[in-house]
């Protein structure tokens, strides 16, 4: 597997488990309706790349789960 491929794959397994903790906290109601997301506050929380946090955002809005 080339490093750019084994980089995308890493990227993509952060994105989903970030999307999945997201998820999950707000289905705990740990997030309110209506709160702001900011990409660098959820990178820095999760210690992840605004890329990989924007990838997870992109898989919650799609499940409609944010705007």
């Amino acid at each position: 597997m080339t490093e750019t491929k084994r980089a995308k794959v890493e990227q993509d397994g952060a994105s989903e488990r970030v999307a999945g903790q997201l998820a999950l906290a707000i289905h705990e109601h740990r997030l309110q309706p209506g709160a702001k997301l900011s990409e660098d506050e959820v990178g820095a929380i999760y210690g992840v790349s605004r890329t990989v946090v924007r990838a997870a955002l992109q898989q919650l809005s799609h499940d409609r789960l944010v705007e």
